[in-house]
């Protein structure tokens, strides 16, 4: 029996008309002066009329879901100095609720059951390491990783970040309690039970309700939180950082050799963090992204115009003072790749890459860079103050409230992306197929009523051609980036988890996975590795 969240999938609400734009085309400042608080203050949506809000209203709410978040309980705060422990240090990661539900050897769950939340999924490698039950093991070498979950999904970079220490930096994506149970009660961690799915049976995470004050993030009306988290070994020299001990596990076949995979205990640095949220106002979720404050320098000047593909911005400062997080200072000996392009692969031919995936390169995330053009060198690609004003202004803010000593003040909102409608969505719904311009025949879904969803979404940036030399040509677009995690690519956050529902090689199935691509990917790679097959439908490329 599925748990019914009120999967109402209503477009009655997509009716298009009059545009209500919802103060989201002004990104500047508030007309007030707010105070950025550190108590603890969890939001669960965006409060009053949608049509009343402004970008502003977004980026403070998720600075406090931040903050929140960061938290080490519920109603706790932040440390003013130094670090803490969080509230997400206790959440599964997607990986963990697919594998310990499909099958639950090697994993430690809660009360013995692995439909609870705070699950988690320990390699034998692992095991082996003192004291492997207090930390999470981190694997992914990439946003979009291929070498454990072995999925491909063609148009997303899985190009790594190799940082100004020479280290591959990692990634993991953690579920909050409600949408860990909404997956885990509803047998989505299974390939077999989502390919039987026929629409109207389109997925619904819990959506958070303005009225519940709660904020806990444990309780469904708090919504849905799905994080990405990127890592770094240690950090920089004299640089603060919420820093966490984890396992690290390199898979035997992104080892050098070949030969046995290998588990280790490290301290890592956030430098990363997306934050989704699914809620009543935003049942397209709010994208909430946030980089350490010396990830890289901004890039002089914008991206280049035009379609949204993998056009990067090339505008790098020659060199830099100090190293940053992605940017070298010393890059003598042709060491560092050219602005904002993928690094040279490290691998031996033929080695550290997935055998049944062709023309790709392979990472070997365990030994040093290579030699010539082996070390990322990043720079912002949209600077935040000059375009993401009022995020810039909320920065300042709460940097001022939480105060040097503490590691939270090193980290900056890059800006928040949301959506505005013609009528505000009044139940918990999912609205994915409204972003969806082409679908394929198998996805009969797709014929609902579609939004104009870039002109919908803000923060928008205008982004002058680059053929025009007078700047008279712009180009007004959502645009949100984060140098940990977009670093080689133009995003659109909500437009990308968008198009999930028409993935070519995901047709099997029909429904929509309410804009989390790992739902798709990773149960398929998990099923088909239970199984054995690395020939599975699901599995193969575009």
């Amino acid at each position: 029996m599925h748990r019914n969240r009120g999967n109402v999938i209503r477009y009655s609400v997509f009716v298009l008309g009059v545009f209500i734009f919802a103060g989201g085309c002004d990104d500047g400042p508030p007309p007030a002066p707010e105070a950025c608080s550190i108590e603890y203050n969890l939001p669960a949506d965006v409060a009053g009329p949608l049509s009343a809000a402004t970008n502003s209203d977004f980026h403070r709410d998720s600075w406090q879901t931040f903050l929140a978040l960061a938290a080490p309980e519920v109603g706790a705060s932040v440390a003013s100095s130094g670090d803490n422990p969080t509230q997400w240090s206790k959440w599964s990661s997607s990986v963990e609720m697919i594998k310990c539900n499909l099958d639950n050897q090697n994993c430690d769950c809660v009360d013995g059951d692995c439909r609870n939340p705070g699950s988690r999924y320990y390699p034998p490698e692992c095991r082996s390491v003192p004291g492997y039950e207090s930390m999470r093991v981190l694997s992914a070498i990439d946003k979009f990783d291929d070498s454990v979950l072995q999925a491909k999904k063609k148009g997303l970079s899985d190009d790594p970040l190799i940082d100004a220490n020479g280290k591959f930096v990692r990634y993991e994506i953690l579920l909050s309690p409600p949408a860990y149970s909404y997956l885990a009660e509803n047998d989505y961690y299974s390939w077999p039970e989502l390919y039987s799915l026929e629409p109207p049976q389109n997925l619904n995470f819990p959506c958070g309700v303005e009225s519940y004050r709660g904020g806990d993030p444990a309780q469904d009306e708090s919504g849905a939180f799905v994080l990405k988290i990127a890592w770094m070994e240690d950090g920089l020299p004299g640089q603060s950082y919420h820093k966490e001990d984890l396992l690290v596990y390199t898979p035997a076949n992104r080892t050098r050799d070949g030969g046995s995979a290998t588990c280790e205990r490290q301290t890592l640095a956030m430098v990363g963090l997306h934050v989704a949220h699914k809620t009543v106002k935003q049942p397209n979720w709010t994208w909430a992204t946030w980089e350490h404050r010396r990830n890289a320098p901004d890039c002089a000047g914008l991206p280049p115009a035009g379609e949204q593909k993998r056009v990067w911005n090339t505008n790098c400062p020659e060199s830099v003072e100090a190293d940053y997080n992605f940017a070298r200072a010393d890059c003598s000996g042709g060491i560092c790749q050219s602005c904002n392009v993928s690094p040279e692969s490290n691998a031996p031919p033929g080695g550290c890459y997935d055998s049944y995936l062709e023309d790709q390169r392979g990472w070997c995330p365990n030994q040093p860079p290579a030699a010539e053009r082996g070390y990322s060198y990043l720079c912002r690609q949209v600077p935040i103050e000059a375009n993401y004003p009022s995020a810039a202004l909320w920065n300042d803010r709460c940097t001022a409230a939480l105060g040097e000593a503490s590691v939270w003040s090193q980290y900056e909102l890059v800006a928040t992306q949301w959506l505005t409608y013609d009528e505000e969505p009044t139940v918990c719904e999912n609205v994915q197929a409204s972003f969806i311009t082409k679908c394929g025949e198998k996805n009969p879904d797709c014929a609902g009523p579609k939004l104009d969803s870039r002109a919908r979404t803000f923060p928008q940036v205008d982004i002058p051609a680059t053929n025009d030399p007078e700047g008279l040509n712009v180009q007004r677009r959502p645009w949100l980036g984060n140098t940990s995690m977009e670093s080689y690519e133009r995003s659109n956050c909500s437009g990308c988890h968008g198009i999930g529902l028409a993935t070519a090689n995901q047709d099997p199935i029909r429904v929509s996975t309410d804009f989390m691509y790992f739902v798709q990917f990773e149960t398929c790679a998990a099923w088909c590795a239970e199984l054995g097959d690395e020939t599975c439908e699901c599995m193969l490329p575009n």
